[in-house]
This record gives C-alpha cells, structure tokens and sequence, in this order.
C-alpha cells in the first residue's frame, strides 16, 4: 500500500494542523482509509425503500425563469442561481461561476429549465469554480464555449485536474488541497473539505480531489459552496 500527502506547493494552508491530502495507491480519501466504489452498493440503493419517493413524484414545483442578461452588466454584489450547482456571483467587482453546466448532460438527462439568458452572454468572467469531476459538475461542452469567450479566465479547482482543463483549453488552472488558499484578488477563496466522491470514467475512481469554497470578501461577507447545499434539480 503507498500512502501519499498531495497538495500544491505554490499555495499557503490557512491551517497550520493540515499539510496536504492523504492519497492511498493513487486514490483520494476522505478520512483514512479508500472508500468503496458505488456500484458495490448499488443494489441496496435500488431495493431499498425510499420514504420520500410519494414526495418527490407528488412535486411538481419548478422556478420561474427570468430571462435576461441584465445580472451580467450590473456592477451590484449579487448571486444568481443558474440551475444544479451552477451559480453567477458578482463581489467586490469579481465575476464567478461555479460548476457550469448550461447544456442537456445526455438525451435522457436534461435541464428542466433554461438559463436566464444565451451562453454567449458569459463573458468577462474572472474565475471558475470547480467542486469536482462529474459530468453534472465539470462540463466540458459548457467549459469549451466559456473558455473561447474567456481565454484569460481562472480556473479554480480540486487537485488533478489541470491535465484535463488544458485539453479543454485554459491557460491559467489552479489546483488546492483541502484547507489551502488560492492566490486570488479582491477576494479570498479558500478549498475546503466535502464528504464526497469522484469519477468520471471506469477506471479513474477518486484519482483526483473534490471539496468546497469558501469566499470572502474585504466586508467580511462569506460564502460556503458545499456540494451538497448547492445541489439541486437541473
């Protein structure tokens, strides 16, 4: 078994208690020992009752849409929900999003609503926050039109992932461990932990990170993306 400590060099840990995070023969981990794949508890997950199954299917909300690109031109601090974990925020003058997804993900599965306005509108966007790799998260059909409008835009995300978003065509990619921050500004973003997973492909389990945002402006205003509290129906 070869245990590792990865983190990036380039970056400070606002925790002086963490150096890094443990990767355990080539696989991320979330305490201290490799989680198991999904698919081993797939069949529990499929016979087993859900409670909130009468629940779901009985709600038929869906949010209205107002369509407009004016949240793009305002200078005001704002955040605007774009659907799942995809969000627009504007602070102290810096344009972020955080997990784009602004297509259907597969024929099967497709947004239940649009964006409020043409792709085309995102530009000048200053970051990109990526929580981690799945395809209802990292998007790369979303990533490559975002890119051509934003050549200079930042990516902010997860350890091992610049590989990837250079095929994608960024330039400037920058990957945190847990508890490090990145060298932004106007802002300070920091990555912090999510109980979570990772994958893309069958062979790629956990081989690279995942976790949260945290974002703090000069007013002292913060902002927690946990996975979790930012996903939702696209």
């Amino acid at each position: 078994m070869k245990k590792e400590i990865k983190y990036n060099p380039k970056l400070s840990f606002i925790r002086e208690d963490i150096k890094g995070n443990l990767c355990i023969d080539g696989e991320f981990v979330f305490d201290k020992k490799k989680d198991k794949l999904p698919f081993e508890n797939l069949f529990k997950w499929m016979t087993s009752g859900n409670p909130q199954r009468k629940e779901k299917k009985a709600d038929t909300f869906k949010p209205d849409v107002i369509h407009s690109s004016a949240f793009l031109q305002s200078t005001e601090d704002k955040i605007v929900w774009l659907g799942h974990s995809s969000f627009f925020i504007r602070l102290n003058g810096v344009s972020i999003l955080t997990d784009p997804v602004f297509y259907d993900l597969t024929p099967l599965l497709k947004r239940k609503h649009h964006i409020p306005c043409p792709v085309h509108h995102f530009i000048n966007i200053d970051y990109i926050l990526l929580s981690h790799g799945h395809r209802d998260h990292l998007d790369t059909p979303t990533l490559k039109k975002l890119v051509k409008q934003n050549p200079e835009v930042e990516i902010l995300c997860p350890l091992g992932f610049t590989r990837m978003l250079k095929a994608v065509g960024f330039k400037h990619i920058h990957e945190a461990a847990w508890w490090q921050q990145y060298n932004t500004e106007k802002l300070d973003i920091t990555f912090l932990p999510a109980k979570h997973w990772n994958r893309r492909l069958l062979t790629d389990y956990n081989t690279t990170l995942w976790g949260s945002f945290a974002i703090k402006s000069d007013l002292n205003f913060y902002l927690f993306c946990r996975r979790y509290r930012l996903c939702a129906s696209l």
